[in-house]
């Protein structure tokens, strides 16, 4: 059984919905960090183990992702998966299986479906939380991970994206809200990348004003 599933969702609540009735592996509890404030309504699923967190603003996702690991601190390892997608006969098997407390597996997704260990949590960190609201937290994490000594499991393990970031491919304000502040992440990272510094900067209030996607 896959202990927790955590799925961070801003909009599109079909297809988490699609998304959640596609799942056909044991899941402990599946945790829906609901940064859209949707009052619960993606409640509508046939599964029983859904637990949402209803936010009065957007927690971004390096954010949402930490305090999915903070929620389950005894776990051995976490599966993240996107709100989009649809998981094949196999996905969440597979996953399961792959997945390990030293490991950190991705899916064909990347990390739009992975799993992260206890150790390498312990070892590397949490998710650095100034890459708001999304983009390039990824990319640091798996710079941290090598730089720790441990090595990330890149697998064939199928998930259906529905073509990738439908967060903002559905919601014109929020597309141009990210051409901002994907510009903005990516110069942090690169400054990461320059000066060999992989210290998390975290959370700041005015990059959080700053980088609102929803005003």
């Amino acid at each position: 059984m896959i202990p927790v599933l955590i799925i961070p969702v801003l909009n599109r609540y079909d297809l988490l919905r699609d998304s959640i009735n596609s799942i056909n592996f044991p899941v402990g509890e599946i945790l829906v960090i609901d940064n859209g404030g949707s009052n619960n309504e993606v409640l509508e699923t046939e599964f029983s183990n859904v637990r949402v967190l209803s936010l009065p603003s957007n927690l971004g996702m390096s954010a949402s992702w930490n305090l999915g690991i903070k929620l389950y601190p005894h776990e051995k390892f976490w599966v993240f998966s996107s709100a989009d997608n649809i998981y094949m006969e196999d996905s969440l098997e597979r996953m399961y299986k792959e997945s390990g407390e030293d490991k950190v597996v991705l899916s064909n997704s990347g990390f739009g479906f992975f799993s992260v260990g206890e150790n390498i949590i312990r070892n590397v960190g949490l998710f650095d939380e100034y890459f708001y609201p999304i983009y390039f937290e990824d990319n640091d994490f798996a710079d941290r991970i090598e730089l720790s000594g441990f090595k990330i499991t890149s697998s064939d393990i199928p998930v259906n994206d529905n073509d990738g970031s439908q967060t903002i491919k559905s919601d014109n304000k929020l597309l141009t809200r990210n051409h901002e502040t994907f510009v903005e992440n990516e110069k942090y990272y690169k400054s990461k990348v320059d000066s060999k510094n992989y210290e998390c900067r975290g959370w700041d209030i005015d990059l959080r004003r700053k980088h609102e996607w929803m005003r």
